[in-house]
């Protein structure tokens, strides 16, 4: 990447923080549960052992393993995952959206205060977009919030992470059927995923908390001007859930005390 493809970047991560902050100091969200390559390592002492989210990795588990380390964690078996953004939001991952600024990123993740980010671009497909989803989360569960991964290498694991993440070996096995012909394994393999139909998955968090402030009086606008944005910054952020957020009319929105906190259910 340029310096100034870089820096737009960095720039999306803080202003995602930004709003995090906010979000977080008025909706109750779940909490990080992200393991890491160390609480692997005691998974065969003490299974119970919850370990501290984004902890540095402190074993050399294969990517794979750590895939299928994760699946069980989670209790997904080898089942196909519907939603993958979602399924990270429930275990406490703040996901928000790239700026179309930013079309040389297909997606980046941080630690932040304990806090696992991912920012994912909006300009892929829906297939590459669940893998970029995957992929950041093998970043974080692979290096942890103490390891600043780059490089090759650090992308390789986290490619073989999210394979096996999405496409466990033991279920992709069961489903081939044996001696294939070459016409079958080019039917099942795409790289433009033509006519695919996939909806491509956006934030339900994101979601929830816009439609609980809506149902309340207040608008983008009001959020976006709280945290001196635009409202269009506001909107690269969320997946363009607002359409039209546009600057108000001057009148005072409504106050945040006494808001019911809001639940993400699993």
């Amino acid at each position: 990447m340029t310096a100034s493809q870089r820096d737009i970047a960095l720039s999306a991560g803080r202003l995602a923080r930004t709003l995090q902050d906010w979000i977080g100091a008025n909706f109750r969200l779940p909490a990080p549960d992200i393991p890491s390559l160390t609480s692997f390592s005691r998974l065969g002492s003490d299974e119970d052992q919850i370990p501290h989210p984004g902890e540095a990795a402190g074993t050399d588990v294969p990517a794979e393993e750590a895939a299928s380390l994760v699946r069980a964690r989670w209790g997904l078996g080898n089942a196909p995952i519907p939603n993958v953004v979602h399924l990270l939001e429930a275990h406490g991952v703040r996901i928000f959206s790239l700026s179309r600024d930013c079309l040389e990123v297909d997606a980046f993740s941080f630690w932040d205060r304990g806090i696992p980010f991912v920012l994912l671009s909006t300009e892929k497909t829906a297939e590459r977009g669940r893998f970029d989803a995957a992929h950041e989360l093998g970043h974080l569960v692979l290096h942890g919030e103490e390891q600043m991964p780059h490089g090759p290498q650090a992308e390789a694991e986290a490619h073989r992470f999210a394979a096996a993440f999405l496409m466990p070996r033991s279920d992709v096995l069961a489903h081939a059927p044996h001696g294939a012909s070459t016409s079958w394994i080019l039917q099942g393999k795409r790289r433009s995923e033509p006519r695919s139909g996939v909806v491509r998955e956006t934030s339900q968090v994101l979601g929830k908390v816009f439609t609980a402030l809506r149902s309340e009086g207040t608008r983008p606008a009001d959020v976006a001007r709280d945290l001196h944005l635009r409202p269009a910054d506001l909107n690269d952020l969320i997946f363009g859930l607002v359409v039209t957020a546009q600057d108000g009319d001057g009148q005072p929105h409504q106050g945040m005390s006494g808001r019911p906190k809001l639940s993400i259910v699993r």
